[in-house]
């Protein structure tokens, strides 16, 4: 085992192989973040510069910021994503679900809305565990006064990102592809599924600190055939070479689909969002390549949710 570093040591460290420069003026600098920072989470960032030529630590500091400030900004939207969903949702099966063994409130409970009987029964379980769990007044609320009758929208309220997915992915075809199409795009069918469970391994990321700049998001969503040939190979960096669809564009594209389609508020704070990107990008262009995020040059133009 490695044996811990004062901070002085891990200056030196870091100016091993002159990548990084620390002098005089910067000295007080790396010596304060480093006294608040965990090393190991900073060190990839130097590995992750240009090669052209030594960047300054402060510098450093721009890229290891900018990589923090796509989490913060993605982690939004993806909440609001996850908020979209769950009221859409909501709204078709109150609206096109009918029973008459089941309330309309309560149709996650027929076994008849699912792919697989089995799956059914599994994420009725999890619901099940998940309001027996819950300290939530709400959910208090109907086990003390409404006989453990959980209404959708209270349910939703409580459930994660994870199980949401789950839910949408076992939807028998018919519920699936017509909530797909009434409430979002007849074309998106094909593609949905995978743009959520993007989004939502993109959110369990950056739920865990996980480094955006210079990754991958495992789960590539599908793209849409008017739109495959913005998603060519490209060079990650010096080893890999990886469809564009596995980078944080790609995931960024799925949020412009999916928000396209809801409230008029959420695509003006996510044009407002790329403008501020594109500043950011433009102001750290040392340090930052486009590349690393999977952008085309055209980036803000195809990111961007216009209407007419």
């Amino acid at each position: 085992m490695k044996q811990p570093m004062s901070t002085d040591e891990l200056v030196e460290e870091l100016r091993q192989g002159n990548r990084v420069q620390i002098d005089s003026d910067q000295l007080d600098l790396a010596r304060s973040f480093l006294n608040h920072e965990n090393y190991y989470r900073f060190s990839i960032f130097p590995k992750l510069l240009p090669k052209y030529r030594p960047f300054l630590f402060s510098e450093v500091l721009d890229l290891y910021y900018f990589d923090e400030y796509l989490r913060s900004s993605l982690y939004l939207f993806s909440s609001l994503i996850e908020t979209n969903l769950k009221s859409s949702l909501i709204k078709y099966f109150v609206d096109n679900y009918r029973s008459d063994e089941y309330e309309i409130s309560q149709a996650y409970l027929d076994l008849g809305i699912y792919y697989r009987r089995e799956w059914g029964e599994k994420i009725i379980q999890k619901f099940s565990e998940t309001v027996e769990e819950s300290q939530s007044p709400f959910i208090k609320h109907h086990k003390k006064y409404k006989q453990n009758c959980f209404p959708m929208w209270v349910l939703f309220e409580e459930i994660t990102f994870g199980a949401l997915d789950t839910f949408i992915s076992q939807l028998n075809k018919s519920y699936l592809t017509n909530w797909i199409s009434t409430t979002y795009e007849p074309t998106y069918k094909k593609s949905f599924v995978s743009w959520i469970s993007n989004i939502r391994i993109l959110r369990n990321k950056i739920a865990h600190n996980s480094r955006l700049y210079g990754s991958t998001i495992v789960a590539n969503p599908s793209i849409l055939n008017k739109d495959k040939y913005i998603f060519k190979k490209i060079m990650l960096d010096d080893q890999r070479s990886i469809d564009r669809s596995s980078t944080i564009f790609g995931s960024m594209y799925v949020i412009k689909n999916i928000l396209y389609y809801g409230r008029p508020r959420d695509a003006r704070r996510w044009n407002i969002f790329l403008n501020e990107l594109d500043q950011s990008i433009r102001r750290h262009s040392e340090v930052i390549e486009l590349n690393k995020i999977g952008f085309p040059d055209e980036w803000k133009e195809l990111l961007e949710i216009t209407t007419e």
